[in-house]
């Protein structure tokens, strides 16, 4: 039986008993073969004596495991190149690197109308703003026109029959008096108020 002593399985691509080697008390005799990683003396020492060859390998640092991971990645293209035929293997390759370009490209066009769109929603903002102040300046009525309309109000009694239907709905909704929506004209015209 192989025994691997070592503070950490990860990145240690190996098959055998894992054994931390700071819970180490004393040799296994079931042992055939033992790879130690770091520096334990005791313990290549205490195999020796059975006669069991100890080899002491270096620790696995993490820059090793990514080094692994990309090693490990690169044989795996390596054998799907050996299963799948060549021609197939660079077309899917070309298409590959052709999408992950236009991906790049559409990012790019993706932040620049990101852009433009918050500098046009400010733009909006800002326009609104002038057409708001403006509205309010033409729409508020002069003193004169003011007393104008209410001399015309008081001359002239606004003739509400010859509204129709639709008019006479507006005026009510913007009164806020309620009426039914299949209500008939001289239905709609009681519900004005007089005065």
């Amino acid at each position: 039986m192989k025994i691997i002593y070592a503070k950490k399985s990860t990145g240690i691509n190996e098959d055998g008993l894992f054994m931390n080697p700071k819970y180490f008390e004393r040799p296994d005799s079931n042992a055939s073969s033992v790879v130690i990683y770091g520096d334990y003396p005791e313990i290549k020492a205490a195999y020796a004596e059975l006669g069991v060859t100890a080899e002491v390998r270096g620790i696995v640092e993490k820059s090793s495991i990514a080094n692994i991971s990309i090693a490990e990645k690169e044989q795996s293209h390596a054998q799907l190149k050996g299963v799948v035929p060549q021609d197939v293997y660079d077309e899917v390759y070309k298409d590959r690197t052709r999408l992950e370009q236009e991906v790049v490209g559409i990012k790019a066009d993706l932040e620049k109308v990101t852009g433009e769109r918050d500098a046009l929603i400010i733009q909006v903002g800002e326009l609104q703003a002038i057409i708001d102040s403006a509205q309010s300046a033409n729409d508020a009525p002069t003193a004169v026109e003011t007393e104008q309309a209410v001399q015309e109000n008081q001359v002239t009694p606004i003739d509400y029959s010859a509204w129709t239907i639709e008019q006479i709905k507006v005026f009510l909704a913007d009164k806020n008096i309620g009426f039914k929506a299949s209500s008939t004209k001289p239905e709609l015209l009681a519900l004005i108020p007089k005065g």
